[in-house]
This record gives C-alpha cells, structure tokens and sequence, in this order.
C-alpha cells in the first residue's frame, strides 16, 4: 500500500470513529436526536442510564452499564451494523449473529434447536431423572382434572432441526448421520415421549403428520423461518379438534384450507422469514425463498369449544391461524406464554389481547372445556412444567 493510499485509509478509519462520538456527544449536550435510525431487527432491551455512584465504581458496575448504554446510544450505531451485515450477506452469505446457524441451501436454525436435537439424555442422568418427576407431577395434574371432568392434553410443537436435519450447517453432517443411524442416546423430546408412555395423560404428537407433509413436498418449515408454516396448520389442528371431541364427547369444528398459494418472496405469515430479519439485519436483505399462503374456513361443530393452552411462540402461530378463519374452530382461547401473560382469542389483532400479567386464575382456568399443555420437540418444558406445579398447589388449596 502507497503511502497516499494509506493515508486516506486512515482518514476514513478516523471519520468511522470520530463522526459518531461526536454526534452522540452533540446529542446528548443539546437533547436533539440527530440521526432517526429504526431499530434492528429482533428482541431489544433497552439499557437504562447508569447510577454513578462509589459503590457502583467499586465493584465495576458503573463501567459494565455505561458501556451497554453508550454502545445502544451511540449515534450511527444501527446504520453502521447494518453496514457491516450488508457485507456479510452479499459477499460471504454469513452473519455476525452468534444465535443463528446459516445452514445449507440457505436453511437458518437457531443454534438451540439444533444443539437439543442432537444433545444426549442418559436415562441415569440428573436431567433425565428431573423430567421422570415432572411428567408424574403432570399425572397427578391429569388425575386432578379428570375428577373435576376437565380434559388435559399434552401437545408437541415441531422443531424445524428435528424434522430438516439434513440442511443443517455441512460441519453438522457427520453428527446428524449418527444420530439417524441410532449411535445417539435419546434427546430430550425423546425422553419425554418415553416417560409420557407409562401414564394415562393423552398425548398429541404431530412428529409423523409434518414428516408426511414433508414427503408430500409440502413447506413445513421456510427456509428463514424457525417456526412452522401455515402448510401443516388445518390438519394438524384437526387432528387436535378430533382427539377432543372424543374426550368431550361431542363433535368439534374443522379448518379447511380455502386457498393455497406457494409464492416466492411473499411470506404467508411473518414468522416464516422471523430469523432471516434477526439473522442478516441489514440494509437490504429481502426473503428470496418460497412461502406458503394460505387462507382457511371451518366447518362448525356442535357446540361452542374454550380451550386455555399453555405454549410458546409456536402456539402463537397456531391460534393466529386458527382465528384468521371467519369462524374459527375454537370459540375462546386463554393462553399463557411461557406461563407468564395471559393472552386473550379471539382479538382484534392476530397476536391476541393481553388480559393478564400473571398466570394466576385458576379458576377461570378451570371452567374452560379444555386444558392443553403445548411443550416442543426441542427444549426441556420448564415453565410448563412450573405451570403444572403452580396449579397443583391451587388444587391442593382445596378450591
């Protein structure tokens, strides 16, 4: 490199350090915004002011949470990141984010789900005897309801790694061919189908159906997607409707898909391009892969069906879907997330209607049709497991 050249490369190294520190500083003396710049992609928390004070010098606090707030504050910073993810998207097809595996043929995993797909369960194991406990906790919860004549239900989500393994990241080849040639010792979702076996509690595992779906051709899964599409929804939800109407003893509604479309670029929801946004955030990275659209109708049942759930986001994707019907398959819906908020269907959004902070009415939780337990193919059900605690204790009360 000439020294000219050098020279301007130093110029414009100075300008990346300089402009910014002093349009935060500028920010900050004036209380002017001087860049409005939106906000990346994905969960954020935003850092609160430090507490400058002697003990929070001492012990280092200070610095760590003045460090978060300048680094969130600091003008250009957004721009600048999506900068640097615009050239790791067009010229390497790689990301910064630590979260997410860029896979084969464009296939994004969370690194989560596909460490819990391959991860090992010893049946001696602490963790293994932990969900022994839980799952005769969750009995007992069964046996509870069962004498009030209220219905519980286990139900298993899928797990994008679980059922496309094979577009996981090549380093991961070697590892998903021993698991499917059976040198793995059982996962977790494994395990609990196996404790789940020696009980009564009726189980609803879609496992085969998106494996069928899958073999069909059928997008089960997008490519930026981490949650299921809409593709399997109306038989998967049927088939539901279908184990409690035999619990109830009166016939459920039914979804019928009215149309369907797969369209390139164009997401039938937006949780089929959720991890695209989070993993590439950058100036222009538009979801170049095909999505199913659809639209669905129902055929109605007897009588009016209440169902409280308690999930996660794959829940979410299911009673959008559900209540996007004119008349949808359930009538009324609680759900719990992550046995937190409260979450209200029908709505007049499609993430529902926060009613409650807390998972803590039990006894509206009770006079519903129905109870179901949402737990993935992929995770450990702590918070439902926490959930089924929580309400045994209500039960003891003696209520």
């Amino acid at each position: 490199m000439t020294k000219r050249y050098f020279q301007i490369y130093c110029f414009i190294i100075a300008l990346i350090v300089t402009i910014p520190l002093a349009l935060t500083i500028f920010q900050w003396t004036s209380g002017e915004q001087v860049i409005c710049e939106t906000e990346l992609n994905g969960v954020t928390t935003i850092p609160e002011k430090p507490s400058l004070t002697l003990e929070s010098i001492a012990s280092g606090e200070f610095l760590s949470d003045f460090e978060s707030f300048f680094s969130y504050n600091l003008v250009t910073r957004r721009t600048m990141t999506r900068v640097y993810n615009q050239v790791l998207y067009s010229l390497f097809h790689a990301t910064d984010n630590e979260t997410i595996l860029v896979g084969q043929d464009g296939y994004l995993f969370e690194k989560a789900y596909a460490t819990s797909y391959l991860e090992e369960i010893p049946k001696e194991s602490e963790k293994n005897v932990l969900l022994q406990e839980n799952v005769e906790k969750l009995e007992q919860l069964y046996e509870r309801l069962d004498e009030r004549g209220i219905p519980l239900i286990v139900r298993i989500s899928p797990s994008k790694a679980e059922h496309y393994p094979e577009y996981l990241p090549s380093g991961y080849d070697r590892f998903v061919e021993m698991k499917q040639n059976g040198e793995y010792e059982a996962n977790w979702y494994q395990r609990f189908l196996e404790a789940l076996a020696g009980t009564s509690i009726p189980l609803y595992d879609g496992y085969d159906l998106m494996e069928e779906l899958k073999a069909d051709g059928k997008i089960v899964f997008a490519k930026g997607g981490t949650h299921w599409t809409l593709a399997p929804i109306a038989e998967y939800v049927n088939g539901l409707n279908d184990l409690i109407e035999q619990l109830l003893g009166r016939k459920t509604s039914r979804m019928v898909i009215e149309s369907e479309e797969v369209l390139i670029g164009q997401m039938g929801t937006s949780d089929d391009s959720d991890i695209w946004k989070i993993c590439w955030n950058a100036i222009s990275a538009e979801p170049d892969y095909p999505s199913p659209n659809i639209s669905f109708s129902t055929i109605p049942g007897d009588e009016p069906l209440r169902v409280f759930t308690v999930g996660q986001s794959f829940t979410t994707v299911m009673l959008s879907a559900i209540y996007s019907a004119q008349q949808p398959v359930w009538d009324e819906t609680y759900f719990s997330w992550y046995n937190s908020r409260v979450i209200q269907y029908p709505s007049d959004v499609p993430w529902g209607t926060q009613i409650s902070e807390e998972t803590n009415d039990f006894s509206a939780y009770l006079d519903m049709d129905v109870i179901i337990i949402d737990f993935m193919e992929s995770g450990d059900g702590s918070t439902q497991f926490e959930f089924v605690n929580n309400m045994l204790e209500y039960l003891d009360e003696g209520v």
